[in-house]
């Protein structure tokens, strides 16, 4: 739970705890007419340590191993149960979930003759399974509770700790929301950016070929500075932050920029020509947002690798839009950039309702 001092966690947070508690309740189970306590423990990192540490760091490496919800009966821990979380979501490390019981749940939980583990503690979601069973929600209830079926605290236990984690999760979004403000204006050597102004310098050299956006590159500073400023405020960015990014942007060479913001339709990411620079802009409204490009902004090593190969997929199309031949022939990109966003997000949706 990363909420005690005097432990074996990464100095400093082995005694100053690098999570904070985020809430606590005792959910009730009832057996044979007789009520016992289960208590549901949560907590969230420091908003703090997720700027400054990151995944890449010692405690981040350290709160992956222990990823999961802690199960522990009588006050002993059996097991880190992972069934809750995202595997796949490396941003599920900085919460912390613990379970604590006594021995009379013993069955209900499906703890082992040798106290080692819970095997009976998944998570299971009720709707989908009172769907699978042609029944409603209340009518599957209503039979679980006729044959005292084990399940249905299960059940209970799952929605009571997802009502928690929904909003847990949100804040720790917001805090990577928080972090990509944070730090230069301009990316560095070696990121996706920098690496695809290269190529696209390399490209016009050995193909010839140009972009719309290359027109606007000679445009005096100050026209392209309003430009870009204009469109970084359009984006929700705060003046003075917009005035100060749009300087840096301008006196760099670097060609594209990243920003989250509102796009109408169903497109995952849109892209705006702005004073000789190509915006890719994730739609805040896309289902990518979450399930991808928010995903993939961590600093550990796989995940930055893998939002550098995505960066440079979606700079190739901007530039492939950028390059068209001709207004019908960009609109026919921007239709099939639709149509994708369209699909991908149906697909997410599915994976999303099935998760």
């Amino acid at each position: 739970m990363y909420l005690m001092k005097g432990t074996l966690d990464p100095v400093p947070f082995n005694n100053s705890p690098a999570f904070d508690l985020y809430t606590e309740h005792d959910f009730k189970v009832k057996i044979n007419n007789e009520e016992h306590l289960v208590h549901l423990k949560f907590s969230i990192v420091k908003k703090r340590v997720r700027l400054e540490e990151g995944g890449s760091s010692a405690i981040g490496k350290n709160a992956a191993k222990n990823q999961g919800v802690s199960v522990v009966r009588a006050k002993r821990e059996l097991e880190m149960n992972t069934t809750f979380d995202n595997s796949y979501d490396t941003r599920e490390r900085w919460w912390g979930v613990e379970i604590s019981f006594e021995p009379a749940l013993d069955d209900i939980f499906g703890v082992t003759n040798n106290k080692q583990s819970a095997t009976a503690i998944e998570l299971k979601n009720i709707d989908n399974d009172a769907k699978n069973e042609n029944m409603s929600k209340g009518e599957f209830e209503d039979d679980l509770k006729d044959t005292n079926d084990h399940r249905l605290p299960i059940y209970m236990l799952s929605s009571e700790i997802n009502q928690v984690l929904r909003p847990i999760r949100a804040q720790i979004n917001m805090q990577a929301e928080g972090k990509m403000k944070k730090g230069d204006n301009v990316p560095p050597p070696g990121s996706a950016e920098a690496i695809a102004t290269e190529a696209i310098k390399r490209r016009k050299t050995e193909t010839g070929k140009a972009g719309q956006s290359d027109e606007d590159e000679n445009l005096a500073e100050d026209k392209r500075k309003a430009q870009i400023q204009e469109e970084l405020e359009i984006l929700d960015m705060e003046p003075k932050e917009a005035e100060e990014m749009a300087i840096a942007v301008v006196r760099s060479d670097i060609k594209f920029v990243f920003k989250n913001g509102y796009v109408p339709g169903p497109v995952m990411f849109d892209i705006r020509s702005r004073a000789g620079k190509l915006f890719v802009i994730l739609n805040d409204q896309h289902p990518a947002k979450e399930g991808l490009f928010e995903l993939l902004n961590e600093d550990d090593e796989d995940t930055s690798r893998a939002l550098k190969a995505l960066k440079l997929l979606l700079e190739a199309w901007a530039r492939l839009e950028d390059e068209a031949e001709s207004k019908q022939k960009r609109q026919d990109l921007q239709d099939v950039r639709a149509d994708w966003g369209r699909i991908a997000r149906d697909f997410l949706q599915e994976a999303s309702d099935r998760a």
